[in-house]
């Protein structure tokens, strides 16, 4: 430091000195600092020696840059260095000024030549740091530079201080050291050296990075138990600091588990273990004994601490738990044997009968060191039961329910109970103790029924057993008896009979409700009795029996029995009253007591069963007309006694009138059962030799309710015949027996002649003349059912000479408008005609009146299938019907029934139209319906009204829609026909067809029905086969007109005869028209959904038929003229010309003049594209029944003329008989082929409206549709002269 400051004086002296120096007036430029180096030899801990060079320019300075590399990167240096000159142009010193915490430079130089060499030393470095260094001149205030170090330099690394251990980190194979960091160190040596033999020495690397001043690792992978040396050496830069102080260390040894875990059996109590084992030498450490009870509280495992202190050093040492209540207690004592400590523990506080699972762990620091697990589970003892008793409440027949508490644990209990009579059963029942009660329940089962039993219970647990608890004495309830029965000693007795209650009893205690006398009271049967008998019992009655075991203090359950005396039947049925459906019956009260009475109802319609309280019964909902038998029991509560039987009775029938008996002034007379809506005639007949009249006439009347009712009879005239009758005078006091009379003579419909209609008819119109009661209408009716079953010739003559059949009919509705109506309707119907009238206000009348009937199977007029309705009911009953009228609604605005409050109306219905006799043939085919509407007894002529009258159709007889080819629509005109009365279609309209019900509309009232034409070409099944046959034969014609067409093209020269060619000529136009019919009905005869265009294949049809037609004709001509007449000289060249002219030019004026006022009529059908019925009349059948008559007559003339003509030839040439037989067959021939060639098979179609129109339809399908192939196979096959081009 002496000599430091001597030089800083001769520095400062120099410097002083040098600055009073006078300077060059010229210095070179500086340069930077150049040859910077390091001398290694001269770096220590905290200082470095430098050196470089400057080139001589004058005053400089110096900047010295330090910056750290390891540790402290952003606290570099930045040192200026102010130079002086010791001695001039020899030597210079610099240094830096003398701060705290920086480094500190002083540098030396000494000049050679121009350039000055430093020598730097720089100190207060740390140890072991890694710098950057450079240096700047500095001149005149510029700094030059700085020249940087290549290399950075390292300070050498200070040796480590304070070197120590960290026992609590030391485990088996690492030990942990610290210590203390002087300077900076890129890394650490961390040196493990063993000291035995058998260990491993380590070496571990520490980076330095963190620039802590304290440093701790950890050297790993050590060798466990062994005492290790340990030294630090620090390094930077490749080079490293001494080694520290050493520091000593030994690792742990390695515990293994607990081993040789024993329980000494001998030594196991009910609330305490004993338990062995060994664990080798390892430093300190303490245990953990886990308990887990298997039985019992599974879930509540124990672990319980063993905290370890040593008694003696390696001699001795003692284990145990905290002293919890809830927990067990363990107390263990170690001795060392070698390199083992052998425990013996004491495990007390256990669970009497628990199996536990045990296990020990070796824990240190809380870090477990090992466990082992005792192979078996260990079973403390079981504990006696406790307090064993019975459930008295519990007890049954055959079981006993004891209760016990538990002391400890159990894995099951057994159940012993002994019992304590001589036939009687020992049991024994486990019972698996789940529930983890402590007082348990349990029943043992199986027991004899009334015996003591003595009863003990034991614990179990893995095959240990407790001792027996003290027992307990507990007796089962006695079983009742069973299968008790009943037997019928007689009529007021019962034997009671039983089988003995199983087990052990003494005997029974019996009693009986409402019995009388001792049998009443609880009585007592000793053991041996199965049976009692019960006498004075009352029939029908309910008992109440009772039967009770008992065995010593204790009754079995009540065994109650009720049982019911047979009740006694009852007598003296009888029948109070008889209605359509119900009958009532009485009867006499039943010995003994009864609950009810059931009457079982039989009938051909089954069975049923009705229930009465009474001593009567009414029996509904019967039906009217059947004949029933009854049988009557007596019930009372499950018992049901015989039945009293009684029948058989018939229920009066609504439709029928029963039979009869009524006192009239000739006597009584009985009328027999009778349909309602007939007349019954008396079984006493007038007193006269023939016996067949009856003396007495009754109506039986149906009433609006539908029951039927007698009239009152009618006294009939005794021989009287109808001659005699129509003399007789008719007034209100004969009418009705003139009337019911009438109906008896009419009945003989067979002997009924023409003047027989007329009378009648006479007397008809008298009667409703002069009265119209309900009553003499049901004669009236009956009397026009009966005429109009006569035969229909008598009908006719009368209503030539005499109108007597329509008389009827306006007399009808003469009575129509004039009967006296006893109700608000009047409805009377006989098979043949039916009459329905009615007073109705002009309000309903408006409403849209109508009238319907329904058909049945007979269709025959019947009372009940006629009904009457209004519009508002909807159109369901014109759906449905088989005839039907509707009026129009709003009649009341017609002018002839203003100021009218009410009005009669009136319905007629005749079933046939025998009644309507016209002069001309033909009658309707439908019903006939007629309406009339009356007021003050006079009918009204109602015409041209505003809305039509509807009048629905069916026929009769099925017709198909398919068959029917126009329906008119008619009403009687009784003005016709000079007052004799004829079908008129005026003012009435076809309105169409809706699944088989046809639809008229007329604007007037009358009588009304409608004709059908049928003679359409619907032929029912017949259809498919006739359209195949048709298709088939078509195709086949077609096929065969062309062959035969391109026959003739191909033949045209090979005749040159006029008549040949002219005949050749006349059959290619003959098949060219038959060619595009054909062809024509194929392709369009079914094209309806084009209007327009069906109606042109109609034309065209109509068209080429009447022109293949007339070709035929001209065939028929040219064969005429060829055949008859002399050849070739009759026959012009022009006269196919002429032919065509008329052939093709006369079926296009009819087909023009029938399309042309198409708009006045329906030209052509729906359902087919053919001509509707008007011009399919005039403008194609009657010119195609004209030319076929023409045709015909040729044929027979020609046919005619080849006979005569061969039999002059055979005359003249004597022909052979052989020659005969062959001129035959050459005429059929010929005759088939003219029929062919002249269309007189198309006759056949007139002949398909006939009767037998099936059978003319199969031969008109067949040979019209075949027509091409008989002129092919005639003409082109069978030719001599086509056989060149065959």
């Amino acid at each position: 430091m002496v000599l430091r400051g001597l030089f800083f004086t001769l520095f400062v002296l120099i410097e002083t000195t040098t600055a009073v120096t006078p300077q060059p007036e010229h210095n070179p430029a500086c340069l930077p600092p150049s040859s910077l180096e390091i001398s290694e030899r001269q770096v220590t801990t905290t200082s470095i020696r430098m050196t470089f060079t400057q080139n001589q320019c004058g005053n400089i300075n110096f900047t010295l840059s330090l910056e750290p590399q390891l540790c402290f990167s952003d606290t570099g240096y930045n040192i200026p260095l102010h130079c002086v000159t010791l001695v001039e142009n020899i030597a210079d010193r610099c240094a830096s000024d003398s701060t705290s915490g920086s480094p500190q430079v002083d540098c030396l130089g000494s000049y050679t030549g121009d350039q000055i060499s430093y020598s730097c030393g720089i100190s207060q470095l740390d140890p072991g740091q890694r710098y950057s260094l450079g240096v700047s001149t500095v001149s005149a205030g510029v700094e030059l530079g700085p020249t940087q170090l290549e290399q950075a330099v390292v300070t050498d690394p200070d040796v480590p201080s304070n070197l120590t251990t960290i026992p609590s980190l030391t485990d088996t194979s690492s030990i942990t050291v610290q210590w203390g960091v002087v300077g900076v160190a890129e890394q650490f040596l961390v040196t493990a050296t063993c000291y035995h033999d058998d260990c491993v020495n380590k070496t571990t690397i520490l980076a330095g990075n963190d620039c802590q001043r304290e440093k701790t690792a950890t050297i790993s992978e050590l060798t466990p138990g062994v005492l290790y040396r340990l030294t630090v050496a620090a390094q930077s830069g490749g080079k490293a600091s001494g080694n520290s102080e050493p520091a000593f260390e030994q690792t742990d040894p390695v515990c293994l588990p607990p081993s040789s875990l024993e329980v000494s059996e001998r030594q196991e109590k009910t609330t305490s273990i004993r338990m062995n084992f060994s664990q080798n030498q390892c430093g300190n450490f303490n245990f953990t004994l886990s308990l887990g009870p298997q039985l019992c509280f599974s879930g509540t495992a124990f672990s319980v601490p063993l905290h370890c202190v040593t008694l003696v050093e390696n001699i001795e040492e003692q284990c145990t738990s905290d002293g919890t209540s809830n927990s067990p207690v363990v107390h263990c004592l170690g001795t060392f044997l070698a390199r083992q400590i052998s425990y013996s523990c004491n495990i007390s506080q256990l669970d009497p009968g628990q199996v536990f699972s045990l296990g020990v762990s070796t824990v240190r620091a809380d870090v477990l060191l090992g466990s082992a697990q005792l192979e078996q589970d260990v079973v403390t003892d079981p504990e006696i039961p406790s307090n064993l008793t019975t459930i008295p409440s519990l007890t049954s027949t055959t079981s006993i329910t004891v209760q016990w508490g538990v002391v400890g644990v159990a894995e099951q209990f057994l159940i012993t109970a002994t019992c304590q009579h001589a036939n009687c059963v020992n049991k024994t029942h486990t019972f698996s103790w789940d529930d983890c009660l402590q007082d348990t329940t349990d029943a043992i089962t199986e027991l004899t029924p009334g015996a003591f039993y003595n009863l003990t219970v034991t614990a179990l647990s893995e095959g240990k057993a407790s001792a027996t608890s003290a027992p307990v004495l507990e007796q089962t309830d006695p079983a009742p008896p069973s299968n008790i029965t009943f037997d019928i000693v007689n009529i007021t007795s019962l034997l009671m009979t039983w089988e003995a209650a199983e087990g052990v009893h003494d005997g029974y205690n019996l009693s009986c409700v409402p019995c009388v006398g001792q049998q009443r009271e609880t009585f007592f049967l000793s053991r041996g009795e199965s049976r009692n008998r019960y006498d004075g019992l009352t029939r029908g009655q309910m008992y109440n029996f009772t039967i009770i075991t008992v065995s010593g203090p204790k009754h079995s359950q009540l065994t109650e029995t009720f049982q019911v005396v047979d009740p006694a039947p009852v007598e003296n049925v009888t029948v109070r009253s008889i209605g359509y459906r119900d009958v009532s019956l009485e009867w006499q009260p039943p010995e003994g007591v009864f609950s009810y009475f059931s009457i079982k109802v039989t009938s051909n319609r089954g069975e049923d069963m009705v229930r009465s309280t009474n001593l009567n019964a009414s029996i509904v909902d019967l039906t009217p007309g059947t004949m029933y038998n009854f049988t009557v029991y007596t019930v009372s509560g499950n018992k049901q006694s015989l039945g009293t039987e009684f029948g058989p009775v018939w229920t009066l029938d609504e439709g029928y009138c029963e039979e009869d008996m009524i006192v009239i002034e000739e006597g009584e007379a009985f009328f027999p059962r009778s349909e309602g809506g007939s007349f019954a005639y008396s079984r006493e007949r007038c007193p006269s030799t023939t016996g067949y009249e009856p003396l007495a006439s009754r109506f039986c009347r149906i009433t609006t309710g539908g029951i039927a009712v007698w009239d009152p009879p009618v006294v009939l005239m005794c021989s009287t015949s109808l001659q005699n009758l129509s003399r007789t005078e008719v007034t209100n006091e004969t009418a009705l027996a003139v009337a019911t009379k009438l109906q008896v003579i009419t009945s003989q419909t067979e002997s009924l002649s023409a003047d027989d209609v007329t009378t009648v008819s006479d007397l008809i119109q008298d009667i409703v003349n002069v009265s119209a009661t309900e009553q003499i209408g049901d004669s009236l009716l009956t009397t026009i059912d009966n005429l109009m079953k006569i035969n229909a010739s008598a009908l006719q003559l009368s209503q030539l000479d005499t109108r007597g059949p329509i008389r009827v009919v306006q007399a009808l509705e003469t009575f129509a408008d004039t009967v006296t109506l006893t109700t608000e309707k009047y409805t009377s119907a006989r098979p043949a005609v039916a009459l329905q009238a009615a007073d109705i206000s002009v309000e309903e009348l408006d409403k849209g009146q109508g009238f319907a009937f329904y058909g049945n199977s007979s269709n025959s007029l019947t009372e009940g299938r006629l009904s009457s309705f209004t519009s508002e009911d909807g159109k369901d009953p014109l759906q449905t019907a088989d005839v039907s009228i509707t009026l129009p609604a709003n009649l009341s605005n017609l002018p002839q029934l203003n100021d009218i409050t009410g009005v009669r109306l009136s319905y007629t219905l005749y079933n046939t139209s025998s009644l309507f006799v016209q002069s001309s043939d033909g009658s309707p085919g439908t019903r006939i319906i007629g309406s009339r509407i009356a007021t003050k007894g006079v009918g009204l002529q109602l015409k041209n009204l505003p809305q039509p009258v509807i009048i629905t159709f069916t026929p009769p007889e099925a017709i198909s829609p398919e068959d029917v080819k126009e329906v008119m629509c008619v009403f009687w005109d009784f003005a016709a026909e000079s007052g004799h009365g004829a079908w008129s279609p005026e003012g009435c309209e076809y309105q169409g067809e809706d699944n088989g019900r046809y639809t008229c509309a007329c604007n007037h009232l009358t009588n009304f029905a409608a004709f059908f034409d049928v003679s359409g070409s619907g032929f029912g099944l017949h259809d498919e086969i006739l359209k195949v046959l048709t298709i088939v034969g078509c195709s086949v014609s077609i096929a065969c007109l062309v062959l035969t067409l391109l026959s003739f093209i191909i033949t045209r020269s090979d005749n040159r005869r006029v008549h040949a060619k002219n005949q050749r000529l006349v059959l290619s136009n003959l098949c060219v028209a038959l060619l595009a019919i054909l062809i024509i009905f194929l392709a369009g005869i079914n094209q309806t959904a084009s209007p327009i265009g069906c109606s042109v294949i109609a034309a065209l049809l109509h068209y080429f038929l009447l022109a293949a037609l007339l070709w035929m004709a001209v065939e028929a001509i040219s064969i005429f003229l060829a055949a008859v007449l002399v050849f070739d000289h009759h026959v012009s060249e022009n006269f196919v010309l002429k032919a065509a002219a008329v052939a093709w030019g006369f079926p296009f004026l009819v087909m023009v003049s029938t399309v042309g006022p198409s708009t006045l009529y329906e030209y052509r059908m729906k359902n087919y594209c053919w001509l509707a019925h008007i011009p399919l009349t005039y403008a194609f059948l009657l010119p195609a029944g004209l030319i076929l008559l023409f045709n015909m007559v040729v044929f027979v003339i020609i046919m005619y003329k080849l006979v005569t003509g061969y039999a002059d030839k055979r005359k003249l040439r004597g022909a052979k008989s052989g020659d005969v037989h062959n001129w035959i067959i050459q005429q059929l021939r010929r005759a088939v082929s003219l029929m062919a060639l002249f269309g007189l098979t198309w006759v056949f179609g007139f002949f398909v409206i006939t009767g037998a129109r099936i059978v003319f339809a199969y031969l008109f399908c067949i040979f019209n549709t075949l027509h091409g192939l008989f002129i092919f196979v005639f003409h082109c096959v069978m030719r001599e002269d086509m056989k060149k081009w065959r």
